[in-house]
């Protein structure tokens, strides 16, 4: 849960702040998957519905292995959830993880409760989780009821994991086809997707960890989508936001607001000129709306030695030149474009 979405919540601020959650959730099996399953007749004639909830032993230690290692990567403990006060299958689900725990993750600190329980321990106190691991219709009711701790299901990513191949990994509410072409989607959850598969699938931390300090740091700017507007602050712009996003990753962005650069800045020092070439091109490529035969830089505060620099060295892209003052010996500067790029005139 990030702070700066803390007031997003339904619930108090001191409930959900600093909460992170990771639910593992089996989701080819179980009761959605069960056989038999179907209509038919009882003996008094009436009509009735039936699915069957079953797991087998192999099933369940498949995903929960899939969890103790992602256990091992966040606070080291696991919480199973079950119903195994009342479900033959919960009982299994409950011996083989705890099985399992024993025998290869004695490092992680492993729990159990029952799904009703947990549904009410989500809101009032969600601290208390690190991962968990269910099967797949309780994972399907906690997934979605986690969701709105952080006030929208459009901060939060998740992922559909092989065991013997690549994952997928996408925001949690899907596609969305109801408000394509909208402007009305918040892009943060498919940053976060991206993030995920790097730490989980790739293994690439350090990737992982930029991209989450770029939401952090749009959202630390106080840029918001619909889901997350609040009345009283400024009308949210969705797709801006995703601009943002790539700025602070350092890609480059054409759509780069005079404010936004001015509180940014002093974070684009290691950006070179042919990033924010590469960044907008592949944004075009992407966005037909983007017209890079109109792009332009601007700098600021030593900026002269940036903008005069990018234009004679790439007169082809950049057609347009604005330079802000010339402070280039403030030393708060240090790391602004002007003092980068002045070696390009040489």
């Amino acid at each position: 849960m990030p702070p700066q979405l803390a007031d997003s919540s339904p619930l108090k601020r001191e409930i959900v702040e600093g909460v992170d959650i990771l639910i593992v959730r089996e989701l080819v099996g179980g009761i959605y998957f069960g056989q038999p399953r179907g209509f038919g007749t009882n003996e008094k004639g009436d009509r009735t519905g039936f699915n069957t909830d079953v797991y087998s032993a192999p099933e369940v230690e498949r995903i929960a292995r899939v969890a103790f290692d992602a256990a091992r990567k966040r606070q080291g403990r696991l919480c199973s959830v079950d119903k195994a006060n009342v479900l033959e299958v919960s009982q299994l689900w409950r011996e083989v993880v705890t099985d399992l725990g024993a025998r290869e993750y004695p490092d992680v600190e492993l729990s159990h409760m029952y799904i009703d329980n947990a549904a009410m321990q989500l809101l009032r106190n969600p601290k208390y989780f690190d991962t968990v691991v269910t099967g797949n219709i309780f994972g399907d009711i906690l997934s979605d009821e986690a969701s709105m701790l952080a006030g929208s299901l459009g901060m939060l990513p998740s992922a559909s994991i092989s065991g013997s191949g690549p994952g997928i990994f996408e925001p949690v509410h899907g596609s969305a086809p109801d408000i394509a072409g909208q402007d009305l989607a918040n892009p943060l959850a498919m940053v976060l997707s991206a993030a995920m598969m790097c730490r989980y699938d790739l293994g690439a931390e350090g990737v992982a960890a930029r991209l989450e300090r770029a939401v952090e740091g749009a959202l630390d700017a106080g840029w918001r989508t619909g889901d997350l507007w609040k009345e009283g602050k400024d009308a949210p712009e969705h797709g801006e936001l995703g601009f943002v996003v790539v700025e602070l990753d350092g890609m480059g962005t054409p759509n780069r607001s005079k404010a936004f650069h001015d509180f940014y800045y002093g974070r684009m020092g290691d950006n070179t000129i042919p990033d924010q070439i590469a960044g907008m091109s592949q944004l075009a490529q992407r966005h037909r709306w983007i017209d890079i035969s109109k792009a332009g830089i601007w700098g600021h505060s030593g900026g002269g030695f940036a903008t005069g620099a990018a234009m004679l060295r790439h007169p082809d892209f950049f057609k347009v030149g604005i330079s802000e003052s010339g402070n280039h010996d403030n030393r708060n500067y240090e790391d602004d474009w002007g003092e980068r790029y002045q070696g390009l005139l040489t």
